[in-house]
């Protein structure tokens, strides 16, 4: 059974997209000092100045090594072909995350040029140059967008690709023009729902691009069959490892999908940070129970990202865990000794958390929009998508492209399933601070501090 809403717990991301206040003039006038000396960036690898990532509801339906070569730098337009001297060409900005993937972009950086190297060779007087900005911080894209469009809009870019879960700040602050005419009717059609429900007043503000999920990894010889509820997993009796540590004082996905999946919501009707005490009630009991019976090991508070997790369960520290798509791509498929599954639940839905890229158009201009949707068009056609992918690992946003993406046919179907109920998160700042509230009570419950009744007290009077 799929998870149909989550209640404001997962953004529908629909909002009246009003600013944000506006930054002090200092802060401005630094941001263009900064963007005028943008093509010093270099990547990682190299020297120099660098410019240095959700309300959350499943929506329904719809560290790696280091380079072994240079990097290639932070702003560069890829020309392939020659443009006819009776033409000019027309050139497009599009701003990336400094990171599509750890600390390593390098892979996603030469697929995504490669791809561009073939758009520019089918429009020869069209070009598309790249910027590369920090993801994440007081420095981050969406800091960089909001101050150049207020003292210095001659520089923004014409699309961008945002993290997903920063999304809902693009378009609270205004930043976002609409999306509507980038892709066919068919197109959008072919997206999954998590890509497309990011609208203002009906108008779709930015576009799924690639994702990875999280999902359970088992040991089929220790397991007779994966556990599909909460209550399955203590019934089993063998470990379970999540990183239930987080990362930047942000509840982990595993947690925040527990929670959500039982009625929970981060978010209230008047955009408040909230959290519902049945729910955590549930959730929270889990915990208790699985840490008492060593399910749950007291370390677990140590495991921050689900590499983490995965490589105490390769050292057969547990017979489950949870892994990342892109990892269990990489590492999983190989292993005899290790399956997929979903995540269970407190009730058994299905709910999944899509995190990865969107592209967003930024520009006004009609004739520079009618170029940014030829290229947009190019970017997410099935092959040229699904090839990316697949030789970055992550996954499609499309479902047409998963096909390309993923040759795993059974890995493939159960991939499907679960991007078609996932959702994502937002870094709105209600929703930030219900999920720390959340990951601050599940640490005090996890090493013993608290009680599973009164961390779920704590976690609610934390909003107050």
């Amino acid at each position: 059974m799929a998870i149909h809403s989550f209640n404001r717990g997962f953004s529908d991301k629909t909002t009246n997209a009003q600013p944000l206040l506006q930054r002090p003039v200092l802060l401005a006038l630094l941001a263009v000092l900064l963007l005028s000396i943008t093509t010093s960036c270099t990547w990682p690898g190299q020297t120099g100045t660098q410019t240095t990532g959700p309300t959350a509801s499943l929506s329904p339906l719809p560290a790696g090594p280091e380079p072994t070569s240079s990097a290639p730098p932070a702003s560069v337009q890829a020309d392939t072909s020659p443009v006819p001297a009776t033409q000019h060409p027309i050139t497009i900005t599009l701003w990336i995350p400094d990171t599509f993937n750890g600390g390593d972009a390098t892979p996603e950086w030469e697929a995504l040029t490669g791809m561009t190297a073939g758009f520019q060779s089918e429009n020869p007087t069209l070009r598309v140059h790249y910027v590369r900005k920090q993801a994440n911080g007081s420095a981050g894209i969406i800091d960089f967008l909001r101050s150049a469009r207020d003292v210095a809009p001659s520089v923004l870019p014409d699309l961008v690709i945002l993290p997903t879960d920063q999304v809902d700040m693009a378009i609270q602050a205004g930043l976002l023009q609409p999306a509507d005419n980038l892709l066919t009717p068919v197109g959008f059609q072919d997206l999954y729902g998590f890509a497309s429900t990011s609208t203002v007043n009906k108008h779709l503000m930015a576009l799924g691009f690639a994702v990875d999920i999280e999902h359970l990894a088992y040991d089929p010889i220790r397991l007779d069959h994966p556990p599909s509820t909460l209550q399955d997993v203590l019934a089993q009796k063998q470990r379970f490892l999540f990183p239930a540590g987080g990362e930047n004082g942000q509840v982990n996905d595993v947690t925040l999908i527990h929670y959500l999946a039982a009625g929970g919501k981060l978010i209230d009707s008047q955009g408040n940070a909230t959290l519902d005490r049945e729910p955590l009630k549930r959730v929270f009991a889990f915990y208790e129970q699985a840490l008492t019976q060593g399910i749950i090991p007291s370390d677990t508070l140590q495991l921050n990202t689900t590499d983490d997790a995965w490589n105490e369960y390769l050292k057969g520290k547990a017979a489950m865990t949870v892994v990342n798509s892109h990892r269990f791509l990489i590492d999983g498929l190989r292993r005899k000794t290790t399956s997929f599954a979903p995540l269970p639940t407190l009730d058994g839905n299905v709910g999944a958390l899509a995190s990865g890229w969107s592209i967003g158009l930024i520009t006004d201009d009609t004739d520079r929009q009618n170029v940014a949707a030829l290229y947009v068009a190019w970017l997410l056609n099935p092959q040229v998508l699904g090839s990316w992918c697949q030789k970055t690992g992550h996954l499609p946003a499309i479902r047409s492209a998963l096909p390309v993406a993923v040759s795993d046919e059974a890995y493939r179907a159960f991939l499907n399933t679960q991007l078609e109920s996932a959702g994502v998160r937002s870094n709105l700042p209600a929703a930030s601070k219900s999920q720390n509230a959340l990951q601050r009570a599940l640490q005090s419950l996890l090493n013993g501090t608290l009680s599973a009744s009164d961390a779920v007290e704590f976690a609610i009077n934390a909003l107050q």
